[in-house]
């Protein structure tokens, strides 16, 4: 049987370790990796060994990044829910149910310029109006307006009732 020292760079399988001897016949182990580190793994062995400065340096940007990437994935979500109310506020004006919108498949991009990234209300307008043309949608229902001629008919008007008061008033006021 053969000890460790007696052999240089004897790999123990079982254990996923590399055994070396060195110059003054003592042993030493070191882990080969075998599965991915995690960034708390890369920080530890990064401080471990001060040769490694640069992996210490390329786990924190590689963290960096992620937060970054976890950052611009939650703005675009707040983005495209912004840009999903201001098109159902606009389609509101011309269909009764805006949210049939996104039932149907539709999304925030197929409302927007593909050059620029921009709503307008032109195009929102020409898309809700082909989608209710092709499913048949009802009109939104129009607010019942006021008619300004009802009650103006039987009255003469404010102007004319205050010109009786006065000369009614003035008439009263000489007869005292």
């Amino acid at each position: 049987m053969t000890n460790a020292a007696d052999t240089p760079n004897q790999i123990d399988n079982q254990e996923g370790t590399e055994m070396a001897t060195t110059g003054d016949n003592t042993t030493t182990t070191e882990q080969t990796p075998t599965e991915p580190m995690t960034d708390a793994q890369e920080a530890t062995q990064a401080a471990e060994k001060p040769e490694t400065k640069g992996n210490h340096e390329a786990a924190k940007y590689r963290r960096q990044a992620r937060e970054w990437e976890a950052k611009h994935a939650e703005m675009k979500a707040e983005l495209d829910t912004l840009r999903q109310r201001m098109i159902e506020r606009e389609a509101a004006q011309i269909i009764a149910n805006p949210a049939v919108l996104w039932d149907l498949g539709l999304t925030v991009d197929d409302f927007t310029d593909p050059e620029t990234g921009i709503l307008e209300t032109e195009t929102i307008g020409a898309k809700v109006t082909e989608v209710q043309e092709r499913l048949g949608l009802a009109r939104k229902p129009r607010a019942p307006r006021p008619d300004p001629s009802q009650g103006a008919a039987g009255s003469s008007g404010f102007h004319t009732d205050a010109a009786r008061w006065i000369d009614t008033l003035q008439t009263l006021g000489r007869e005292n």
